[in-house]
């Protein structure tokens, strides 16, 4: 890719739009914005190679408009990143740059901020040419997870990554909280990247490293500058100590996710913070209650389906069958049974599930195995 101090050219749609998105793809996105602001840049009338013909069309706008949305987007400020796609559809048609990637932004924002799809992409959608299709599935995933539907989010990713991983050309926030790791993803920016990465840290912690690689990644976290980037990761981090039953440790994490959250303006993401606070103080009440006997009452939904969601990842498909029928109850004799193997068999799984999940007794897994099911 050529220099971004040298543009493509002296036109608007290939070289300030170039130049803009090229600066936030390399971290500096306030540069990126004051861009495509800048009265002078928005005057360019060279030919553009991309547009020629076409450079004081609306259409042309309407990329401009689109990347600006992207660039408040990366920066993490959803509020002025769906303002500005708002006030520009007024007047361009910006359902059509980059394949469709209007459509996708204001989805992946309105979900965000209001935790539904709204008006504006709906109206998007409607003017969309048949021959562009806009993939729903990671959407569907981003609205269950928010609702705090885990295993439906987690078979949405799922079906996602089945079915190639579609995405546009430029990254937009997806769900990695749960279901499939290391799925590839189109261009992004740094911190993108990073908030990434470090999720992906969390929810392959694991055995007796697990505490120092989660302190590891609450330090590299600090340095992320996009609140909404952060708070995902602090939203993660507060979810695996208090799986850990580190409550405080739990409650400071998605009490900074729940802070940075809302400097976003990710309303939605708020709201799913507060209510795994509101659960994590039912759980430590119900610890101050009783120290041992019947597991307190858990929200709608079958938790060890949320559980089994959770761990897919970390175990092997023998390894996660054998761990979820000694939560529901079962002995080794029944499991053997069950799925036709020896005793030694379902022991050896055992023993190597209890490792993975830091827990040394059939007990201890199916405690943790409903703990799980009701903070995630």
């Amino acid at each position: 890719m050529p220099d971004p101090e040298e543009p493509v050219s002296v036109g608007l749609l290939s070289g300030t739009v170039y130049r803009a998105l090229r600066a936030g793809l390399e971290g500096d996105t306030s540069a990126g914005i004051r861009l495509l602001r800048d009265s002078d840049a928005l005057d360019e009338v060279g030919t553009d190679p991309l547009a020629a013909g076409f450079e004081r069309t609306p259409i042309v706008q309407a990329y401009r408009a689109v990347a600006e949305s992207l660039l408040w987007l990366w920066q993490g400020d959803l509020r002025a990143a769906r303002d500005a796609l708002s006030l520009a559809a007024a007047s361009y048609p910006v359902a059509l740059p980059f394949a469709g990637l209007g459509v996708a932004l204001a989805r992946r924002l309105e979900l965000a901020v209001d935790g539904r799809i709204g008006v504006l992409s709906r109206a998007l959608a409607e003017v969309l040419p048949p021959t562009m299709r806009i993939d729903q599935l990671v959407d569907r995933a981003l609205s269950a997870y928010l609702a705090g539907e885990t295993d439906a989010a987690a078979v949405q990713m799922s079906l996602w990554k089945e079915r190639g991983a579609v995405q546009g050309c430029f990254a937009l926030p997806g769900l990695d909280e749960v279901g499939p790791l290391s799925v590839p993803v189109s261009w992004e920016p740094p911190d993108a990247a990073e908030a990434r990465r470090l999720r992906e840290v969390v929810r392959a912690a694991r055995g007796g490293s697990w505490e120092p690689e989660l302190r590891s990644v609450a330090d590299s976290g600090r340095a992320i500058v996009s609140p909404f980037e952060r708070a995902r990761v602090e939203a993660l981090l507060g979810t695996a100590y208090v799986l850990r039953e580190e409550f405080a440790s739990g409650r400071r994490h998605l009490r900074v996710a729940q802070s940075l959250f809302a400097e976003a303006g990710a309303g939605a993401w708020v709201r799913a913070v507060d209510t795994r606070l509101t659960r994590l103080a039912e759980a430590e009440a119900a610890s101050l209650r009783v120290e041992t006997g019947p597991i307190p009452t858990l929200p709608a939904g079958d938790p060890l389906e949320r559980c089994r969601m959770a761990w897919a990842p970390l175990l092997t498909e023998r390894e996660l069958e054998v761990a979820m029928l000694i939560a529901g109850g079962a002995s080794n004799r029944e499991i053997a049974d069950r799925l036709k193997v020896s005793v030694r068999t379902v022991e050896v799984h055992a023993g190597r599930a209890c490792t993975k999940l830091d827990v040394r007794t059939r007990a201890s897994l199916t405690v943790l195995a409903y703990r799980t099911g009701h903070h995630v």
